[in-house]
């Protein structure tokens, strides 16, 4: 019988080993019309489907405590999250951001976030009006928002012991990252791109340990630090702009010790397999050695399976969207044609500082064999901004608006993960490039030159 009973307590303390790796989440979120929420972390992606009434209830298979994120098609909020613990979330789907509140288990620390956010949107309006302050003025609202944060930590009861401790080095960390990222701010927001820190100005603190996996998993400063300071020390080895950030990034990616942290930073170098890049058989193979995120490299290979079919020569993927002159364009009407595609957003700002090269381009080639198409990736609730936009800054060519966004199918056929993106397709509707010079770039007439009938 003891045998028994001490196998039974065996099963049961198993039993809640296992129990305790899962965080149950629970809650409703209203006016949701049919939509999904997403739960991403490090290593993690759960898509949560909400009942007719919005309510939903779910296991999460956490493999740390820190920052998560709770997304809609439109926002993202910050959630701390821990396994073994029961978190209750209410939230108007329409407005994310402002709705959102917390009950039950990891209440205060989530509700704690969603207060210190509030108090960072009553000081700072906008980047663009922070970062263009003058170097004191930046300096004292840094201060002020460090101080009002800090303050509402100390009155702040947590559920969570460690929690207070994490949190002030996380504001630290906030602080350090806004003054690493002033230069380069300053000189785009405050249009001074001679700008040089004075003497005085903050410095980053080199012993600072960049290879910290808790403060990794906690703070998302920490994480952008990390990723900063990186990819500082990759720019300063890179020795020409021929040079593939991903051969410059690679050996020093390797010499970081915790895995979770070469594994994040292994997502961002994903970016550089695309069409343009004839290295990118070689950096999906060390992509796959270096990294241990199985969710990543599916999406990796997935992406891989992409661009290998965006080949020079390969019948490009098709589209069928709304013209701003009303109906609808396809690619297949525009056959026996060039065709240049600006995949852009009215957000965008890099979009939009291309306009004036692209109708230059337009103008250059007006009467060629050659249609300009410029595809936006706005939401659909900014379908209005897009007509007005148009309008207003006078875009010529074929002016058309994708269905889903960076869901639209041409953009995810055409592995689409950052804009403006340009693509060149010939007459019979194969791939001339899947990733083209900008207007901009003296390249593009280049491009345009090789492809005779456009003479």
């Amino acid at each position: 019988m003891k045998k028994i009973l001490g196998l039974i307590t065996l099963l049961v303390l198993a039993s809640c080993s296992k129990d305790a790796d899962y965080l149950l989440v629970s809650g409703k979120i209203i006016n949701s019309d049919g939509n999904k929420i997403t739960i991403t972390g490090d290593s993690f992606e759960k898509e949560l489907t909400l009942k007719p009434d919005g309510t939903f209830s779910d296991t999460l298979d956490l493999n740390y405590s820190g920052a998560y994120a709770i997304k809609t098609n439109s926002e993202s909020n910050e959630l701390y999250l821990m396994p073994g613990k029961h978190l209750e979330i209410n939230a108007d789907y329409s407005d994310l951001t402002k709705s959102i509140a917390f009950t039950g288990d990891l209440s205060a620390e989530n509700n704690y976030i969603k207060a210190k956010t509030e108090i960072k949107k009553s000081l700072i309006s906008s980047n663009s009006e922070f970062y263009a302050l003058s170097e004191e003025a930046f300096k004292e609202k840094v201060e002020e928002l460090v101080g009002k944060q800090k303050a509402l930590v100390e009155k702040t009861k947590f559920d969570v012991p460690s929690y207070k401790e994490e949190e002030l080095k996380n504001i630290d960390y906030a602080k350090a990252l806004a003054f690493v990222n002033y230069p380069s701010y300053h000189a785009h927001y405050a249009e001074a791109p001679d700008y040089k820190p004075s003497a005085t100005f903050p410095k980053f603190d080199d012993k600072l340990n960049l290879d910290n996996e808790k403060d990794f998993y906690f703070s998302n400063a920490y994480k952008q630090l990390v990723s900063s300071k990186f990819y500082e020390e990759v720019e300063k080895n890179t020795k020409s702009e021929e040079d593939k950030l991903s051969d410059i990034a690679l050996p020093f990616l390797k010499k970081i010790k915790s895995q979770n942290i070469k594994n994040a930073l292994a997502t961002d170098l994903a970016y550089d397999i695309s069409p343009a890049n004839e290295k990118s058989q070689q950096l999906f193979d060390e992509l796959n050695k270096i990294s241990t995120n199985e969710l990543f490299k599916t999406k990796l290979a997935e992406k891989f399976e992409k661009v290998k079919k965006l080949a020079k020569g390969q019948p490009s993927p098709s589209f069928n969207y709304e013209n701003y002159k009303g109906g609808t364009t396809s690619l297949e009407s525009l056959k026996g044609k060039y065709v240049y595609v600006d995949v852009w957003a009215t957000w965008c700002g890099p979009c939009k500082q291309e306009i004036p090269s692209l109708k230059a381009t337009e103008l250059a080639y007006r009467g060629k064999n050659i249609e300009f198409v410029s595809l936006s990736i706005d939401q659909q609730k900014d379908h209005e901004t897009w007509k007005k936009m148009v309008a207003d800054l006078q875009l010529e060519g074929i002016q058309l608006m994708a269905d889903k966004d960076w869901k639209s199918q041409f953009a995810v056929d055409y592995a689409v993960d950052g804009i403006p993106r340009f693509i060149l397709i010939d007459p019979n509707g194969n791939i001339v490039s899947a990733d083209a010079p900008r207007p901009s770039d003296p390249k593009l007439k280049e491009l345009f030159t090789s492809c005779l009938v456009l003479e």
